[in-house]
């Protein structure tokens, strides 16, 4: 047999063996045919087109290239880019059944050289971030996740009234009560609409009639049982949409605040530049009018705010850790992207959950899942007694807290200069 049948007789045996181990660990191999080219490999068959070395297989043993060119259709690469993205092969049930159940297994296992079983941390990140903020839309906030009930608040209503006929109430209470209900009609998912307490536009002359026409105040003493006559409220009335925003007397108040001068009123009271004010009113009435807008920008600036908080989530951790020796920022960053990926899944399944049991115990469930697996990542991965991973996660709670606030504040603001 001659020199060239036996490496074709060796490249032949080692692509069966290459199909055999794909198979044997339950992937199917994947066959790429390439179609011929204008532009062909400098190289001869059987070499590395990359780095020159002779073939023994598909995959170059020097440089790791693959050997094919890559010359199929379009949705055969797209298709290929997708699985090489995701490999969601047997490995993915393994790498997510091992980190939500048994928190830091699968990091400790991942740092000490037992990859190949599972999904690669970044990977696994992504597809968990993604997965959430894909859903997350999907989710009607103003519905089970908000857990507003308007029957409740109706309810609610009644049995204020009925302590104030009953004198168990004062009016500015029963006022004060009224109007944080009516707040809360803005998670009502059959109009989102919020009217704070007041008499409408048309009802305004009507309201001064019946205030002249009412008796004098007089210092005796209501009767008891019988409330007193609350003081009409003649403010304006402003209302909010999510879907059109505030009403132009609401959007042309805020104006006035701002740019006093556009209205013909005096500025004694009003400080900096006109230049400056009016920017805020132009922006401030663009968001106004937007509200949909700017939640929709703000939530597509929530992925990339929220992959900036694992290095920062990485450097908490090495703070906490800086006097164990061993541990490298690589380290810390490895089990910052294993917590992530599981707080995202965590999440998603309560959201799943409360759309049965409501989000009460939805969000205590997430919040004391949170803190256990946190407690045992620090447990398993590093090593850390009970009492300081007690203090430990209180301390990266309020640390990684106070960023997570920034870090919304930085997802409305970013979310507001986007509309």
């Amino acid at each position: 047999m001659t020199e060239p049948d036996l490496e074709a007789a060796a490249r032949t045996a080692a692509e069966h063996v290459a199909a055999a181990a794909a198979a044997s660990a339950g992937r199917r191999p994947r066959v790429r045919p390439s179609r011929p080219g204008a532009l062909r490999p400098d190289t001869p068959e059987g070499v590395c087109a990359n780095c020159g070395a002779q073939l023994m297989g598909p995959v170059c043993h020097a440089c790791g290239q693959h050997a094919d060119l890559y010359k199929r259709p379009v949705w055969r690469l797209i298709a290929d880019g997708v699985s090489d993205l995701f490999a969601l092969d047997g490995r993915a049930a393994r790498t997510v059944w091992e980190m939500m159940a048994f928190p830091g297994r699968v990091t400790r296992a991942y740092l000490k050289g037992q990859r190949g079983r599972f999904i690669p941390p970044f990977r696994l990140y992504l597809i968990a971030s993604l997965a959430f903020f894909l859903i997350l839309p999907l989710v009607n906030t103003a519905g089970p996740m908000t857990g507003y009930d308007p029957e409740g608040g109706q309810i609610a209503r009644e049995r204020l009234d009925e302590a104030l006929a009953a004198g168990d109430m004062t009016p500015e209470g029963h006022r004060a009560a009224t109007q944080a209900i009516d707040a809360l009609g803005v998670f009502d998912p059959r109009n989102r609409t919020v009217t704070p307490a007041g008499p409408a536009a048309g009802e305004e002359s009507g309201a001064a009639d019946a205030q002249d026409a009412a008796p004098e105040p007089s210092d005796e003493a209501p009767a008891p049982g019988r409330p007193s006559t609350p003081e009409p409220d003649n403010r304006t009335v402003f209302t909010f949409n999510m879907d059109e925003g505030l009403n132009p007397a609401a959007i042309e108040a805020l104006r006035r605040t701002f740019v006093p001068e556009e209205f013909g009123l005096p500025t004694d009271s009003v400080t900096g530049s006109r230049a400056a004010r009016t920017f805020i009113a132009n922006r401030l009435e663009r968001l106004a009018s937007r509200p949909d807008r700017w939640a929709a920008e703000s939530l597509a600036w929530a992925p990339r705010i929220m992959f900036v908080m694992v290095p920062l989530f990485a450097v908490l951790l090495g703070l906490a850790y800086a006097w164990r020796r061993g541990f490298l920022y690589f380290d810390h960053l490895i089990t910052a992207l294993h917590f992530h990926a599981a707080i995202f899944m965590a999440m998603l399944a309560a959201m799943v959950i409360s759309l049965a049991t409501g989000p009460g115990w939805a969000m205590l469930a997430f919040f004391m899942y949170a803190h256990i697996y946190l407690y045992r990542l620090l447990r398993v991965v590093y090593s850390t007694g009970r009492v300081q991973a007690v203090m430990r996660v209180a301390a990266l709670d309020a640390a990684y807290g106070f960023l997570i606030l920034l870090g919304m504040a930085a997802i409305v603001l970013l979310g507001a200069v986007s509309v």
